[in-house]
C-alpha cells in the first residue's frame, strides 16, 4: 500500500511553471470584492487503501460559503471546500474538507 496521506500532494497541479487555464474550484468562488485568500483548518478521511497502480483524480465541491463574518484580517466568508480522491474505478478513496476565508484585501 501507498502512504494516504499523499493524497493531496498526487492531485496537485504543479505550480511551476506557471500554466494557462482553468484556475482551482476556490478562485473560481465569486465573492465580489474578497480577494484574499487564506486556508483556516483542514481534515483528511482515509476512506481505502491506495496500491501501486491506481490512478488518482479529485473532485472538488464547494460545500458552504457563510454570511459575512468580521476577522482581524478584516471582512469576508468562510468557504468550505471539499475534494474527494478516487481512483480509477471511481472509488472513493480520500477525502479532504478544506476551510478558507476570502476576504477584502
Amino acid at each position: 500500500m501507498l502512504p494516504p496521506m499523499m493524497l493531496l500532494t498526487w492531485v496537485q497541479q504543479p505550480t511551476w511553471p506557471k500554466r494557462d487555464g482553468d484556475p482551482d474550484m476556490l478562485q473560481r468562488v465569486t465573492l465580489a470584492g474578497y480577494e484574499g485568500n487564506i486556508a483556516t483548518g483542514a481534515t483528511q478521511e482515509y476512506l481505502l487503501p491506495v496500491r501501486p497502480g491506481d490512478r488518482i483524480g479529485a473532485r472538488d465541491t464547494i460545500t458552504d460559503i457563510s454570511a459575512q463574518k468580521k476577522t482581524r484580517l478584516g471582512e469576508g466568508h468562510f468557504v468550505t471546500q471539499v475534494t474527494k480522491f478516487v481512483n480509477h474505478r471511481l472509488e472513493v478513496v480520500g477525502k479532504n474538507t478544506g476551510v478558507y476565508f476570502r476576504y477584502r484585501k
